[in-house]
């Protein structure tokens, strides 16, 4: 049987955290795009208006426009609407996934939202280019 502290190491093993020179951190998730297997990666923002700024750098929608998918059918708004309502993360600008909060100790929930939302809606849109 594995120690606390083993098991403590492998799951903060499954993330990585990196700090850029532009006061962005970036979050590499356990989590992947279908297809590329590209790792999900959310960015938490520190800002004077919201606090702190959650988003996903527009990727998800990249990645959508990369395999021919449309951000305009009714299924891709319908996963977004259900998602976004469900996990408070909005679709800001048409361009990326966002939320955003000034309590800190809530950032890794916001980064396991935009990465919730990032993973399924580009699972289902890969799905529905095989159909």
């Amino acid at each position: 049987m594995k120690s606390q502290s083993n098991i403590q190491i492998e799951f903060n093993s499954m993330f990585q955290v990196h700090f850029d020179e532009n006061n962005v951190y970036r979050v590499i998730t356990p989590f992947y795009y279908p297809e590329t297997g590209d790792k999900i990666v959310v960015r938490v923002r520190p800002t004077e208006e919201f606090g702190y700024s959650i988003d996903d750098n527009g990727e998800a929608l990249f990645y959508l426009n990369r395999i021919g998918s449309e951000l305009c059918t009714d299924a891709i708004k319908q996963i977004i609407a259900h998602l976004t309502k469900t996990l408070s993360v909005s679709l800001k600008d048409n361009e990326c996934l966002m939320v955003s909060t000034k309590d800190q100790s809530q950032l890794a929930n916001c980064v396991f939202q935009v990465a919730q939302i990032a993973n399924p809606l580009c699972v289902i849109a890969n799905s529905q280019q095989e159909l």
